[in-house]
């Protein structure tokens, strides 16, 4: 079954959004995540870029195998023009938004220009809709986290910036959940300059890609059993990180 990489495109200035199938040969090239965010940073950033601009952009985007059972897998990139270094802003970052992106049907996000006020945007598979969210502005990210929750009326998943964020900390970050961060080159200043106070994506991770069974399964039980017998393996489980400092020293 070809790999079908949905990719949604978010105007905050025009409230425009278009759904865009990323050709398969991009795919196969770029392979995902932050690949193909530096390919589309490349298709829509000038020689002289400047990271707060409404035209700027910021993209998310999911790992090949990001909302399968594959292991560590559920993995989530981030990137725009760092306000920090002016060049190639990146940050990898945890939890469960990613596999719960996915889950919605979408690969990549793409966000451009600047909302009038603070917004949030909810993605719910072809449903996308930017809610007021001046309410949650100068709140940081637990207390918008769960004011959010209590909003939405479930238990959503969420990428959410804080006071950093919306004030142009150039190395402001973008959390999601209480312990995972989207840390380096500031992207959650990026986030601020476009108003977008948060993203918000329906929390049931359940839809495997139709194109991961049987195949996929089989692959990951070989791995994970592959691993499980792995000498290096049962030895790391049953101590602490004193010994693997020692054993990284005495490999070299």
């Amino acid at each position: 079954m070809p790999f079908v990489a949905r990719m949604v495109s978010v105007d905050l200035s025009s409230g425009e959004i278009r759904r865009v199938d990323l050709p398969e040969t991009i795919t196969r090239q770029f392979l995902s995540g932050r690949g193909i965010n530096a390919w589309l940073l490349a298709q829509h950033v000038g020689p002289d870029p400047d990271p707060f601009a409404e035209e700027s952009i910021l993209v998310f985007n999911c790992g090949l195998l990001t909302g399968t059972a594959a292991a560590s897998s559920s993995r989530l990139h981030v990137n725009a023009i760092s306000p920090l270094t002016g060049v190639l802003g990146s940050s990898n970052v945890g939890g469960y938004f990613g596999a719960e992106l996915r889950a919605a049907g979408v690969q990549s996000l793409l966000i451009r220009g600047r909302a009038q006020s603070p917004v949030t945007m909810c993605i719910d598979g072809e449903q996308v809709e930017l809610r007021e969210a001046s309410h949650l502005w100068g709140l940081d990210t637990r207390a918008a986290t769960e004011a959010l929750r209590h909003e939405l009326g479930r238990r959503p998943r969420l990428m959410v910036i804080g006071p950093g964020g919306e004030n142009g900390v150039r190395y402001a970050c973008i959390m999601t959940g209480t312990r995972h961060a989207a840390g380096r080159t500031g992207m959650g200043a990026v986030m601020g300059a476009k108003n977008l106070k948060a993203i918000a994506v329906p929390g049931r991770w359940s839809r495997l890609p139709p194109w991961w069974q049987p195949v996929g399964s089989q692959s990951t039980n070989t791995t994970v059993g592959n691993v499980n017998q792995d000498p290096g393996d049962t030895s790391h489980t049953g101590n602490d990180a004193q010994y693997l400092q020692d054993d990284d020293h005495r490999r070299g």
